[in-house]
Parts: structure tokens; sequence; C-alpha cells
């Protein structure tokens, strides 16, 4: 067909992982949180955290300004419409 829509919905929602859910929990708590006070907050090993935090800026929704130690975290998009 020639009129096949080609635009795909912007707002679809994006499944989470429960660690990823609450890593941005945490941010959304405290910007200047880093990946070891995350690990220690969840009980995870820090490099769970990391790959969740590699895997939400993937997604657009955090970015990090700023250096490991003394940046902050900064939402760039809601997550009240993310799924699990």
């Amino acid at each position: 067909p020639v009129n096949v829509p080609v635009n795909v919905p912007v707002n679809v929602p994006v499944k989470l992982s429960d660690t990823q859910r609450k890593v941005l929990e945490l941010i959304d708590r405290d910007s200047s949180i880093t990946h070891l006070e995350m690990s220690k907050q969840l009980s995870m090993n820090e490099k769970t955290v990391k790959r969740a935090t590699m895997a939400l800026r993937e997604l657009g929704l955090i970015k990090r300004l700023g250096s490991d130690k003394t940046g902050v975290w900064v939402m760039l998009s809601s997550t009240s419409g993310h799924t699990s």
C-alpha cells in the first residue's frame, strides 16, 4: 500500500527492569547519588547498578553532567508512562 503510516508513536511505554526502576527512583530523589551509594542502598553489586544506568542512558531517560564523583544525574524524560 502506498499510504502506509510512516510515523511510529513516540510515547510507546518503555519496559524497564525492576533494577532500572529502582535506580530511577534513587536518581529522582538525589540527583548527585553515585553508583556506589546506589549499590549500597539497593544491596546490589556496583556493576549491576552501572549496567542499569547505562541502559537508562541508552533509552534516553537519564544523563550524567560532570564527573562521576561530583557530577549530577539529569532526568531527560518523564518516567510516569513506563512499565515494568
